[in-house]
């Protein structure tokens, strides 16, 4: 028996030997050069693109399996000019073997050095990428539907370790050669020390992206007994170009077949001027408040899975604006895109362009090149999202509890309602836009009350030109969507009342009751210049950006004002006759005569720019002076005495002239 067990123990001895004999000798003697041509074809046919090894290939299998090369190469589809699509400088892998016989994998080192990955888009927008993995398809096992794969509930092994897995000098670039733009990673560098799927494992990363670094550390595990199935938790750390840190926190959990996955994301407040220095931009931003973009902060979670993605606890600080959002999409069978917006108060006067830095016409669109927008992206998409402000401050308006309802499908898209509380008035309305055919059509109905104009005015003239308090109404559709076609088929209707307002530079009431003084005869006064009025009320249409009015009518105790005529918006012209009569005495503003009938038409006519305003006929309103002040004796038995028949008419044209109207 002891002789027995000594035999045992020399063969069992000797055949350990000898299988580690044949590990150690069988490499030097194994010609590899014969297997270059199947590892690649194997590579090729994994990749569907044609794989080259160029440089050594180097196989040892005692103390352990090890396996290295040098040069490999996976090349780009016909019609790229760079053939080259992957290329790695170096790969070294390592794994024991013992560990294998109770479905162990124990790796020492995987490395990796110099990954070079060239994505490129070609001019006519094909990817040097596409089609990549795709082998040539087989035949299925009767009884086997397309698209339900199987998937193992386990892995084939009952551990993974890694002791180093180490990417380093990784190149990826990315260039378009329709519009020229490109993008480069550099230093990319990957490391895992001491991977397990049973404990967390930390990674790192780093790189520069066009230049800039970005760091990112973390971890993540442990798996869960189904990796394939069970929860997969991680944690990570990213910093960018020294201003930017962000936390990603989450899980994954049924990796496959639909993998579903709950995140967190929390940007740190940083300096969004801060940033840009840091990315060498010497310019300061173009907005108006140089203490504007100072801070910024971001945070949100997303969760669902690649069918319904959701997101909500999410918030942006800009400055001193603060929004909160959430929302919902299903991008199959079609988009499908739920939201919910809230904005607590913004002033975005502080982000316009600085005053003063452009020319006119300098920002206006160019001419249409007859390139057509696609729409089609919007009839697929379904919408249905709720927005409320509450507050927004654009120059001098300040509209307040503002809420907005988006819905859309099959290319209609309705903001229905709209309404805002602005200047002591509430506003409402609803626009549609059409994008069911290839020319989008809009259509726009507005109503407002007890809004006070001057606000709108002072923003849209510089200046102060009408007070008042406004009622409008408002209907419009228009077709197209350059400014141009937008005006040249603009229609519909609308009328606009103000009470108890004034138009500021203008005073009626002292043009006539300075009458001498604009002949020559007397001192104006130098008082602001102001005209009251009870009722102003614009009725209009439009026609094809044509905008006709023919019963403008203001009130005052002193006069009544008619006015007719239209302005072209395509055109950017104007042509209205202004008729002005006075219905009473001048008592209460410095007058105490009977001025009634009194009547200077005028014309205003010329370009937006620079409108030209001018009397109707010097002769018929010479007759109409004559007609006003023949009853009122003393102004004229002063004129007939002081000044001479040729100089009164001069001095009737010279007053014309003098007129606020036509300064």
């Amino acid at each position: 028996m002891k002789r027995l067990i000594k035999w045992a123990l020399v063969v069992l001895a000797a055949l350990t030997l000898f299988v580690i004999a044949i590990l150690v000798i069988v490499p030097f003697f194994v010609d590899l050069e014969k297997y270059r041509p199947v590892l690649e074809k194997s590579v090729s046919e994994a990749a569907g693109r044609p794989c080259k090894i160029e440089g050594e290939l180097k196989l040892s299998l005692f103390p352990r399996a090890a396996i290295s090369l040098t040069r490999l190469r996976l090349d780009a589809p016909p019609g790229f000019e760079d053939p080259e699509f992957v290329s790695i400088q170096s790969f070294q892998a390592s794994i024991r073997l013992r560990p294998l016989l109770s479905k162990e994998v124990e790796v020492e080192r995987f490395i990796v050095r110099g990954p070079k990955i060239k994505l490129v888009k070609s001019r006519d927008g094909r990817g040097n990428w596409e089609g990549l993995g795709a082998p040539k398809p087989k035949e299925r096992p009767a009884g086997k539907k397309e698209g339900s794969p199987d998937i193992p509930d386990s892995l084939p092994i009952r551990a993974l370790n890694v002791e180093s897995l180490v990417i380093s000098g990784g190149q990826v670039s990315l260039l378009d050669l329709a519009s020229g733009a490109g993008h480069t990673v550099t230093d990319l560098g990957v490391t895992v020390d001491r991977f397990s799927l049973s404990r967390s494992n930390p990674v790192a990363l780093s790189a520069k992206i066009d230049g800039l670094s970005l760091n990112l550390k973390g971890s993540f595990g442990p798996f869960a007994p189904e990796p394939l199935k069970g929860p997969l938790p991680f944690e990570l750390d990213l910093v960018a170009l020294g201003h930017l840190k962000m936390k990603i926190k989450g899980r994954l959990s049924e990796l496959l077949p639909a993998p579903a996955f709950d995140l967190s994301f929390d940007l740190a407040p940083f300096s969004p001027r801060k940033l840009l220095t840091a990315l060498g931009r010497s310019k300061p931003i173009p907005v108006r408040d140089p203490k504007a973009l100072e801070h910024l902060a971001f945070r949100s979670r997303v969760h669902g899975t690649p069918d319904r993605i959701m997101l909500d606890q999410g918030g942006l600080e800009l400055d001193e604006s603060k929004l909160t959002f959430s929302g919902q999409l299903k991008p199959v069978p079609r988009p499908d895109l739920t939201f919910q917006l809230n904005l607590d108060r913004i002033d975005a006067t502080r982000y316009l362009p600085p005053q003063g830095k452009s020319k006119p016409g300098e920002d206006r669109p160019g001419p249409s090149e007859g390139k057509k927008t696609d729409y089609a992206p919007l009839r697929q998409l379904v919408l249905n999202g709720d927005v409320h402000v509450g507050q927004l401050k654009i120059m001098d308006l300040v509209i307040e509890d503002a809420a907005v309802k988006i819905t859309g499908r099959d290319g209609l898209i309705r903001i229905d309602p709209f309404k805002a509380a602005l200047h002591g008035g509430q506003a409402a309305g609803r626009v549609l836009l059409d994008v069911t055919g290839d020319d989008p059509e809009s259509r726009i109905e507005l109503k407002a009350s007890g809004i006070d104009v001057r606000p709108f005015v002072r923003m849209a003239m510089k200046k102060d030109v009408l007070e008042g308090t406004v009622q409008t109404e408002l209907s419009v559709h228009a077709r197209g969507d350059d400014p141009n076609r937008i005006k040249n088929s603009l229609n519909g209707q609308g009328g606009l009342l103000l009470n108890d307002g004034a138009i500021i530079g203008l005073d009626l009431a002292g043009m006539v009751r300075n009458a001498a003084a604009s002949v020559g005869l007397a001192k104006k006064t130098g008082a602001k210049l102001r005209t009251d009025f009870s009722e102003f009320k614009l009725p209009f249409t439009i026609e094809n950006g044509l905008v006709r009015t023919s019963n403008t009518t203001m009130a005052s105790p002193l006069l009544r004002v008619k006015a007719a005529g239209w302005v072209s918006l395509p055109k950017e012209q104007i042509n209205i006759r202004i008729e002005p009569t006075l219905v009473a005495t001048l008592a209460g503003q410095g007058d105490r005569s009977d001025r009634t009938g009194i009547m200077v038409p005028l014309l205003v006519t010329g370009p937006f720019s620079s409108p030209k305003i001018q009397t109707v006929l010097a002769k018929d309103i010479e007759e109409k002076i004559d007609q006003a002040v023949s009853g009122a004796g003393n102004l004229k038995k002063e004129v007939q005495r002081n000044v001479a028949p040729d100089r009164l008419k001069k001095g009737a044209g010279d007053f014309l002239k003098k007129l606020p109207f036509g300064k």
